[in-house]
């Protein structure tokens, strides 16, 4: 992506997606996220005992899949534009 936008994947998901949908709490960056906030991803042990997970958060290779630091009003926003983007692709008002 920096060879055709000019920009690091982070910031052109922030400048192209995230801001021009008023995402104003979501981020790939997690050192931008405020961690009274962040909940900790969680795995189940050999016999089903849950346990905070050692390979979170992840690294930046993981950005594209997995990063995204939001919150439930930030993913409305996300599902409604999608919601509407998928709507106009059809054909629908």
């Amino acid at each position: 992506m920096p060879k055709v936008s000019g920009e690091s994947f982070d910031d052109y998901v922030q400048h192209h997606i995230l801001t021009p949908l008023k995402m104003r709490d979501s981020t790939l960056l997690i050192k931008k996220t405020d961690p009274r906030l962040m909940t900790w991803g969680h795995e189940h042990d050999k016999d089903g005992h849950v346990f905070p997970s050692k390979v979170y958060p992840y690294n930046r290779m993981h950005s594209p899949s997995s990063n995204l630091h939001s919150n439930v009003e930030d993913m409305a926003r996300w599902a409604l534009a999608n919601l509407t983007m998928a709507s106009w692709m059809v054909g629908e008002s």
